[in-house]
């Protein structure tokens, strides 16, 4: 699958989502769903996973994602997710 297949496919699925649910839900919810719809669509998905944060040329902190989307594809990853390993996208 090709990066803007993988796009569309995290784009309707966060869409149908928000017409399903509507607003106002917490933040866990829509990570919990976003997470099963993507799954149930046959990418693999990763969720809140510790990444180091540069920041002037100092690592300063170790945040969570909210998703991680690993799928394999055949484009150069750009250095930010060679980090993360080949074929990782961040949602």
């Amino acid at each position: 699958m090709k990066p803007n297949e993988i796009t569309a496919q995290i784009v309707d699925a966060a869409y149908r989502i928000h017409t399903q649910l509507g607003p106002g839900l917490l933040e866990t919810v829509y990570e919990v769903t976003l997470a099963f719809e993507l799954q149930r669509r046959g990418l693999r998905v990763r969720r809140q996973i510790p990444m180091p944060v540069e920041y002037e040329g100092s690592s300063t902190a170790c945040l969570k994602t909210q998703q991680q989307l690993r799928k394999k594809c055949s484009r150069r990853v750009p250095p930010s997710a060679q980090r993360l390993g080949s074929g990782d996208f961040i949602v």
